[in-house]
């Protein structure tokens, strides 16, 4: 900016003669003007040189956004790998859960989660999982005397889809069953198989 120079002008018309009056010189507004129209170039030159910059700036934001997204979505899978094993762990030790036959790990359930574990037993017990997916369709164990749609009535839903990656996975194993041998006396002997 231009600076204003005060001075003490002789007597002018109409003014008293103590007062000051700031001017500024023609010079000097001759140079602001010169000032003004080089600032109006160098921006015009900035904004020409910003340009190129802003579309960096906008990849290099792009680039943080996804990095961040997937550093998150890491971090989301580890905790809840984490969690997922706490929980087996605490479910564990509550119960004994490791030690336990199977039937009496189906009767520890509480709540309706050992009739939907039952639900997921009978999914993976069938030769195919569109046989297992029928039978449920069309179940008349659950209910005496009637034949329902267990999918739909139970919401089975999650039992059908985790039974399902479980047959992808081929994480089946070779189901033996359980056969507990009890000798009562010498001639007695009494084997119960599950």
């Amino acid at each position: 900016m231009t600076e204003i120079r005060c001075r003490k002008p002789e007597a002018l018309e109409g003014q008293p003669e103590g007062e000051s009056r700031c001017v500024a010189s023609e010079e000097e507004e001759g140079e602001e003007e010169m000032r003004r129209s080089r600032r109006d170039e160098d921006d015009q030159e900035e904004t020409n040189r910003v340009q190129p910059s802003k579309q960096k700036s906008a990849a290099v934001s792009f680039l943080q956004y996804l990095l961040r997204m997937f550093f998150g979505f890491l971090a989301a899978v580890a905790c809840g790998m984490l969690y997922a094993g706490h929980l087996s762990g605490y479910h564990d030790r509550k119960f004994w859960f490791s030690t336990r036959q199977e039937l009496e790990r189906e009767i520890s359930f509480q709540g309706g989660s050992g009739l939907y574990y039952h639900y997921y037993k009978r999914m993976l017990a069938a030769p195919s999982f569109d046989r297992g997916f029928y039978e449920l369709m069309v179940d008349n164990r659950t209910i005496s005397g009637q034949t329902i749609n267990a999918v739909e009535r139970l919401f089975l839903y999650p039992e059908l889809i985790t039974s399902f990656i479980y047959r992808i996975t081929n994480s089946q194993v070779r189901r033996s069953s359980v056969c507990l041998c009890f000798t009562l006396s010498e001639n007695c002997l009494i084997v119960i198989c599950n």
